[in-house]
């Protein structure tokens, strides 16, 4: 479901595909919308991270695939600063990461199709946490507590070789 996701067509049998890189900010009126560009917007909201720093509400979210799964990663960030192979979070990011795990069960394994919102979650964004999330840690999706364990394993090793090590992990969700 490579191709549904927004990730073009899976690249080998276990449904690789491109990472993506797509930018959203939070408006003035509390929701989040599509940034297109480097430019801020007139209505992008401004945050208190916990650790005080005031910054703009942008936040990138990475899209890619591990596990077979679809994961997303979002984190707050500055759009014009660097990107590329040497990208790290700027100075939004509280060095904490929150994990989301979704309910349900079924005797099935599936990507998923992620909606583009479907990382934006304000309660851990709003404070500088970035927030992780895959379709390999959803019940409804994988009902399999060895691949979900290995997924997550697979989903915080991928956080900490391009995002850095985080000072703590936190999960939340259903089921």
């Amino acid at each position: 479901r490579t191709e549904k996701a927004g990730l073009g067509p899976a690249l080998d049998k276990m449904c690789n595909a491109e990472t993506r890189i797509t930018w959203f900010y939070r408006s003035t009126d509390d929701r989040f919308k599509p940034l297109t560009g480097a430019a801020l917007p007139a209505d992008v909201k401004t945050i208190t991270t916990i650790d005080g720093r005031i910054v703009p509400y942008v936040v990138r979210v990475e899209t890619g695939t591990l596990n077979r799964a679809i994961y997303r990663i979002a984190v707050l960030d500055d759009p014009s600063a660097q990107q590329g192979a040497e990208w790290k979070p700027g100075v939004g990011w509280n060095g904490r990461l929150a994990v989301g795990f979704g309910g349900g069960l079924a005797g099935r394994y599936e990507q998923e199709i992620p909606q583009p919102g479907d990382p934006l979650n304000d309660l851990f964004l709003s404070r500088g946490f970035a927030y992780a999330s895959s379709s390999g840690l959803v019940n409804g999706l994988v009902s399999n507590a060895i691949i979900q364990g290995e997924t997550l394993m697979m989903l915080k090793e991928h956080f900490i070789e391009h995002y850095g090590v985080p000072r703590w992990t936190t999960g939340s969700g259903g089921s």
